[in-house]
């Protein structure tokens, strides 16, 4: 599997150094895009439906943050001691990170966030899932983190907001009942 990752890793950031304008291009989409990505959620939360469906959203959005960046992505820094590509392989990156490779933040924020607006708006999911998928690859391409790193921090957000969506929609069924009782329903 290591061999796997180093050699899809070779082959993305081989590209780099090539071309200014390619380099500019995953700097750019490595660094910068998650904010224009992260304003546009707020902006999506906010927009439409009743003011508990925006709270509700809001509120699923934290959890599965701090499940998947807070906790389980903590969790996994602190016990996984991986290095990135360019302390590993002894090059200068595009761009300068500290810390432990494994799992990508990135990943882990960018995909949980896409999980959930995917629950409530299919197509812009789906864009932003593919946005999520080339801020990995431009991690990548500038030489901060593995494939595997990517593919890990992805696999946790999905999974956090998968848990965060079940723990949530079970409390809220609950709730609906109690206001059911307590309205004589």
């Amino acid at each position: 599997m290591v061999a796997l990752d180093q050699t899809v890793f070779e082959s993305i950031h081989s590209l780099a150094g090539q071309s200014k304008v390619l380099d500019w291009f995953g700097i750019f989409f490595a660094n910068y895009m998650p904010y224009i990505f992260i304003g546009l959620v707020v902006y999506l939360l906010l927009r439409e439906g009743t003011w508990r469906k925006k709270a509700e959203r809001c509120l699923a959005l934290g959890m599965t943050l701090v499940l998947s960046y807070g906790i389980i992505g903590a969790v996994l820094h602190f016990f996984i001691n991986r290095p990135r590509p360019f302390v590993d392989l002894g090059f200068q990156p595009l761009f300068s990170e500290t810390g432990n490779a494994f799992p990508s933040r990135h990943a882990l924020i960018l995909f949980s966030i896409a999980s959930l607006v995917f629950s409530f708006n299919k197509k812009i999911g789906l864009w932003l899932f593919f946005f999520a998928f080339i801020n990995g690859v431009a991690r990548v391409f500038s030489g901060v983190h593995w494939p595997g790193d990517i593919l890990g921090g992805a696999v946790v957000g999905i999974l956090s907001y998968i848990i965060t969506s079940y723990a949530l929609k079970k409390y809220w069924k609950d709730e609906g009942n109690v206001k059911e009782e307590k309205a004589g329903i």
